[in-house]
């Protein structure tokens, strides 16, 4: 058969399954093979040219001939090193030329690191910034870049189920010197032993705290155990990361001038993007709908609005607004999506009274801007690839079911597996390991007990306002941190 060739780019901008998903939409209009050999399906993507004019390519079928697999190759290379040729690179490749970078210039491998780390959280790197960054030897920066976008995406293909890019990002030498980790926790933990528990001795809050709170009723929100996971935030700490934003109240009291927020629903997200970027535009668009009479006709009328925002990924104010009306005027308040990802929580018979506290949303939005806040999309352990020891973590993770028939995780169309707590148990360990401040909530129940076995477990009462048998608001939750205060 014929070989095709077809050149085509890809946006690096979305989550890991949009970024996968582009490409396995072009690759699935393949005609198909009637055979091995010549008989074969065979198609060449060229997806990058660099800075020399070589192309990097897709070739299909890769030497595995697995499902959309393909092998990652570049004009004119040589990774063999002087024997015969390969043009396309394994990881051990890569790994040796960033650690000759790493080697030759430690502050110029700090930028590269920067951008290997934008690339591996799905987000396109410009030339400008590539150009920026030299070395005297090994691959061209825009080389090993570009390259390692494709090898990132297609260990995303292959072991989706897996580790996916992890398998990738763990040959990419960090930008620190984190040998001595396990030696200064020691002393850390025993320094935060002895330390008095003042919550304004961490390292940031703005000049003039902020009065702010949860802009959103939320599953799992820690407004109410608000008071007690301060008690257990550590008195310093580097950045502030909390993988499982939600509604964000410990961050918002905190108000950290350096903190990562992260979360897989792009819809929460979004509403954090439109406030940082003009809350005075979704005040708006919130007041406008409030001024209109409220019944169910006019909730589902926002609703039908609202899902079709979705489905285009229409991520704008409006359509941030329509997420903080429809909360308040949403059964129980709560935020669930069916198996296409549109919302499909019923009215709860609100009909009048503001869906929103304007000057709350002005000073989350001020606080966006001027603080150092990234905000990423990405599975969790992404979210934490750049935690460093001294960082401090908060994992407010969506709750292991308390019985068999509880569902109500399902904030996004992919849910939150007994496999997903499983990683995230083994991901707080590699973080203890590494140096850094670790707090955990979730339902007090045997297997988050059996997760976390060996740290400190504190139980506490709480009210669960969500659930929909009131005889069942009231229950037990679990703070489990990795170090004393």
């Amino acid at each position: 058969m014929a070989k095709h060739e077809i050149t085509c780019s890809f946006s690096n901008e979305g989550t890991r399954n949009e970024v996968r998903m582009r490409v396995i939409q072009q690759m699935a209009a393949e005609d198909p093979g009637n055979g091995n050999g010549n008989d074969a399906s065979q198609y060449i993507y060229y997806v990058e040219t660099l800075k020399s004019g070589d192309r990097v390519y897709l070739q299909r079928p890769a030497n595995l001939h697995n499902g959309f697999d393909f092998l990652v190759c570049v004009e004119n290379t040589n990774y063999a090193q002087g024997k015969r040729k390969r043009n396309y690179p394994k990881h051990d490749d890569l790994k040796a030329d960033l650690q000759r970078k790493k080697a030759e210039n430690p502050q110029m491998y700090a930028k590269l690191y920067t951008l290997l780390k934008k690339v591996y959280q799905c987000r396109d790197v410009g030339d400008e910034e590539m150009q920026r960054i030299r070395f005297a030897s090994g691959l061209p920066v825009d080389h090993v870049l570009k390259v390692i976008k494709w090898l990132f995406i297609e260990q995303d293909i292959r072991y989706w189920n897996y580790s996916g890019r992890n398998m990738t990002w763990r040959i990419v030498p960090t930008a620190e010197n984190a040998g001595e980790s396990g030696q200064k926790r020691t002393h850390e933990r025993r320094q935060l032993t002895a330390m008095p528990k003042e919550n304004g001795q961490f390292d940031g809050g703005t000049a003039a705290a902020l009065q702010m709170g949860p802009f959103v009723k939320w599953a799992g929100g820690k407004k109410q155990l608000l008071e007690k996971l301060k008690e257990h935030v550590p008195p310093s700490f580097g950045t502030y990361y909390e993988p499982f934003i939600g509604g964000g109240a410990l961050l918002l009291d905190l108000q950290p001038k350096k903190a990562v927020i992260n979360d897989i629903n792009e819809q929460l997200l979004n509403v954090y993007m439109q406030l940082k970027k003009d809350a005075e535009a979704v005040i708006a668009a919130v007041n406008s709908y409030d001024a209109a009479d409220c019944d169910k006709a006019c909730y589902m009328e926002l609703r039908s609005r609202y899902n079709q925002k979705i489905m285009t990924h229409e991520l704008d104010a409006q359509c941030a607004a329509m997420m903080i009306w429809l909360n308040k005027h949403c059964f129980n308040g709560l935020y669930r999506v069916n198996s296409k990802g549109l919302f499909n929580v019923p009215y709860n018979n609100k009909t009048s009274g503001p869906s929103v506290d304007a000057e709350n949303l002005r000073n989350i939005g001020r606080y966006l801007r001027e603080a150092e806040v990234d905000i990423r999309q990405s599975d969790f352990e992404i979210a934490c690839a750049d935690v460093k020891p001294g960082d401090f973590v908060y994992f407010d993770s969506p709750y292991v079911p308390i019985s068999d028939t509880a569902n109500f995780t399902d904030y996004t169309k992919d849910g939150f597996s007994y496999e997903s707590h499983r990683r995230l148990a083994n991901l707080f360990r590699r973080l203890d390991s590494m140096g850094a401040y670790l707090m955990l909530s979730n339902h007090d129940v045997p297997l988050v007990r059996e997760l976390y076995s060996g740290y400190k477990i504190e139980t506490v009462d709480v009210r669960r306002n969500i659930n929909r048998d009131s005889s069942k608001r009231f229950g037990k939750e679990v703070i489990i941190t990795n170090f004393d205060k």
